[in-house]
């Protein structure tokens, strides 16, 4: 047995000389996910939208955020998704036009894409105009979902 153990030492030893592998090895990053529940794709929707998601694997420092899109026009919608809920439900209001088609997108951003956002809804609060952003204004890291053919009806 203790020829054995021994032996398994010499081995791992070895495979760690050979790779370079340390207990200070930094862990591979998993890439973080998102998914839109509810609504799906093609819902009839009011102003005021009930959106389930889930995130797995969100690093502390990201945010996330849920936004509609038009083309390549992003208007993020509050609140600011809690990145250490798994599972969460949120309602957003959506004050664009009705019956034109939209995506909700779920996006990470930095913490400067945060700003830019918080900074976004104090000036449209301040002025009532919400003008679109680009996912470069808003520091999009990764696109978890989207949920296309979105329209408000009433």
């Amino acid at each position: 047995m203790a020829l054995r153990m021994a032996i398994l030492l010499v081995a791992i030893a070895s495979l760690v000389a050979v790779t370079g592998a340390s207990a200070s090895s930094p862990t591979p990053q998993v890439k973080p996910s998102g998914r839109i529940l509810t609504p799906g794709k093609g819902a009839r929707l009011s102003a005021k939208i009930t959106v389930r998601i889930t995130l797995a694997n969100i690093p502390a420092s990201a945010r996330v955020w849920l936004a509609v899109k038009r083309n390549a026009d992003l208007w993020p919608k509050k609140p600011q998704l809690n990145v250490t809920s798994r599972s969460q439900t949120v309602t957003i209001e959506e004050g664009g036009p009705l019956n034109l088609p939209f995506s909700l997108v779920l996006v990470v951003v930095d913490p400067a894409g945060s700003r830019a956002i918080d900074s976004w809804f104090k000036n449209s609060e301040l002025t009532g105009e919400y003008p679109a952003l680009s996912a470069a204004d808003i520091h999009v890291k990764y696109w978890l979902a989207e949920v296309p053919n979105l329209v408000k009806t009433h």
